[in-house]
């Protein structure tokens, strides 16, 4: 199993931390962790990491799921997003962009004012 985790800033221009971890029988282990997407998609690529203060974007969910199989060696089972709910409506929207459905999640849970 692997989990990707993000803790998403709660604006573009700050960087989004990423981890991915996994489990093999009873043990979690970490795979890697990163504060920001673009730097997620560079050191799980082999690229070392930059001395520069990491930058905020977009997330490109394409990009961090194949870098996530990559260094896992499966798909990953489980997307977990730690974010305000000001900025859930826009992750969404990013997540139907990149074409993910309710077919591809079990179980998605924003709470969201009504108001």
């Amino acid at each position: 199993m692997a989990v990707l985790g993000i803790d998403a800033a709660w604006t573009l221009r700050e960087p989004s931390g990423v981890a991915l971890i996994s489990k093999s029988g009873s043990r979690w282990r970490l795979l890697a962790a990163a504060p920001s997407y673009e730097s997620f998609i560079a050191i799980t690529g082999g690229a070392n990491p930059s001395g520069d203060r990491p930058r905020g974007s977009e997330p490109d969910l394409s990009g961090l799921l194949s870098a996530a199989a990559r260094v896992a060696g499966v798909e990953v089972d489980l997307i977990a997003v730690d974010m305000h709910k000001e900025i859930a409506r826009t992750f969404e929207a990013v997540l139907l962009d990149e074409g993910v459905t309710s077919q591809d999640a079990e179980f998605l849970h924003c709470p969201l004012d009504s108001g």
